[in-house]
């Protein structure tokens, strides 16, 4: 029996309790307060607060009053084989893309994940220059099975999650539900959610995947630089994006948006 159909009937028993509670006074929509049920065990600190918002507290209360079992793992991906998406994560970046907020969007979703990647690439300490920056980022980036950070699960989950959102952005009449229907049916959308995200986010083209991920790695805006600082010297200081030559920093981008470009094509 395929599993995917348990996902959709958990996502329905979120969303008719949405709906509902939304019928007894609630303000957020229906889709949103799901996404909110998703992450808010894991991503709701003041940090995450700051950067998209807080859940709906009563919303919260309401499902836990009403005994809705919180499950944190989807089935394993029929595409990549034993890949189990985390709802948390998923969540959180379908709310930040959902209320679509800019940079703050990217960063509650694939940005974030790059600067925790970016950390991880200073303290390995791979050698300098463009060449060896982005060798390191092909080499490491979205792979498989892996337990560091921007692994290929966080990768299908900041895709998924982006794809949905905008989806739901651009068609309000549509539900969560038919969106993670039309991801995990057979022959869906999981099939092609990398290629989906490339052509949505980036147009398609890599050179601006690389631009708009080194504009992140720049940006002067407050709540962006305190929260790539946080995500970059969380284990302890590390050269800055800033402080980087700019060879070196392109490289890395480059990098990214070459791995993002060669998942599209595989999808």
């Amino acid at each position: 029996m395929p599993k995917w159909p348990l996902v959709i009937n958990y996502i329905k028993k979120i969303y008719n309790l949405a709906v509902a509670y939304g019928q007894g006074g609630g303000k957020r929509p229906a889709n949103q307060l799901v996404m909110e049920w998703l992450r808010h065990r894991a991503y709701n600190d003041l940090k995450f607060k700051a950067l998209v918002n807080g859940v709906d507290d009563g919303w919260i209360k309401y499902c836990n009053d009403r005994g809705l079992e919180f499950i944190n793992t989807l089935p394993a991906d029929p595409f990549f084989a034993g890949e189990k998406e985390e709802y948390d994560h998923l969540g959180a970046t379908m709310n930040g893309h959902y209320l679509n907020l800019g940079e703050r969007s990217d960063v509650a979703g694939w940005a974030g994940d790059l600067f925790t990647f970016y950390r991880e690439w200073r303290h390995d300490n791979p050698g300098s220059g463009y060449e060896a920056a982005k060798e390191y980022v092909i080499d490491h980036l979205a792979r498989p099975g892996d337990s560091r950070t921007f692994k290929l699960l966080d990768a299908i989950e900041d895709a998924d999650g982006y794809n949905m959102a905008l989806s739901l952005r651009l068609n309000p009449s549509r539900t969560i539900v038919q969106e993670f229907e039309d991801l995990l049916k057979p022959d869906g959308g999981y099939r092609h959610r990398f290629s989906i995200f490339y052509n949505k986010r980036f147009n398609g083209h890599r050179a601006f995947a690389a631009s708009e991920a080194k504009a992140l790695f720049l940006s002067n805006n407050a709540l962006i630089a305190a929260g790539r600082t946080f995500l970059i010297e969380k284990d302890g200081l590390v050269t800055l994006p800033n402080l980087l030559p700019d060879a070196e920093l392109d490289g890395f981008c480059d990098g990214f948006a070459e791995k993002v470009e060669s998942l599209a094509k595989a999808s």
